[in-house]
């Protein structure tokens, strides 16, 4: 997952949590995977390896803003606060943007690595023999 409960309990208090989700982690975590599978569906484009590790900042912010407007949804879903609503919707934008190629979220492909150290000397010029 992008994002989890600490990750949240950063952004917004306990209790605005529990009310949100009526103290079960179970929806929660149904509110960051949802959001996590749509994320993946824009990075889909642009990614090679999914899910990211590690997790970018910009995208557990992202997994946040969505999962937070899907708790609302979920219990208010005719009166979501505007800072939400809007919260959404940049990062819905902010993805498209991802997708298109006008955002980067600078990910390293673990399949470029190479796991070996490298390094080049120089023949030695004393040895037990010679000094």
């Amino acid at each position: 997952m992008y994002s989890d409960k600490n990750y949240f309990l950063t952004k917004i208090k306990l209790e605005e949590l529990n009310n949100l989700t009526e103290t079960s982690d179970s929806n929660l975590n149904d509110a960051i995977a949802a959001a996590d599978s749509l994320i993946d569906g824009y990075l889909k484009k642009v990614v090679k390896t999914l899910p990211l590790n590690p997790v970018p900042e910009i995208i557990k912010q992202t997994s946040y803003q969505i999962a937070l407007y899907f708790l609302h949804d979920r219990i208010q879903y005719s009166d979501i606060p505007e800072r939400v609503a809007l919260n959404y919707d940049n990062a819905i934008s902010f993805l498209i943007d991802v997708a298109s190629g006008k955002a980067n979220i600078h990910v390293v492909d673990d399949a470029n690595l190479n796991p070996q150290i490298e390094f080049e000397t120089d023949e030695n010029v004393f040895n037990r023999e010679s000094f």
